[in-house]
């Protein structure tokens, strides 16, 4: 029995968290035994597979933005 089965509610939760840290810009690997190099992946459907079948998964959090700074900041 996955994670999933055992929780039913929890594939609609993970969903929702999958969908929003991908618009925050996070991004997501999947192990693919097909290909020496992974290649990242948008599909929520996909992501939802690998954890509930307890796949290996990489999440990334985006880059965070370095303030330059402008002449503004120097007055």
């Amino acid at each position: 029995m996955s994670l999933c089965d055992a929780h039913p509610d929890l594939r609609d939760m993970l969903s929702l968290l999958i969908q929003a840290q991908l618009k925050e810009g996070h991004t997501f690997f999947l192990a693919d035994m097909d290909s020496e190099v992974p290649e990242p992946t948008t599909n929520v459907d996909a992501i939802l597979d690998a954890i509930c079948g307890e796949q290996p998964l990489l999440r990334f959090p985006p880059k965070k933005n370095e303030s330059n700074h402008s002449a503004d900041d120097a007055e």
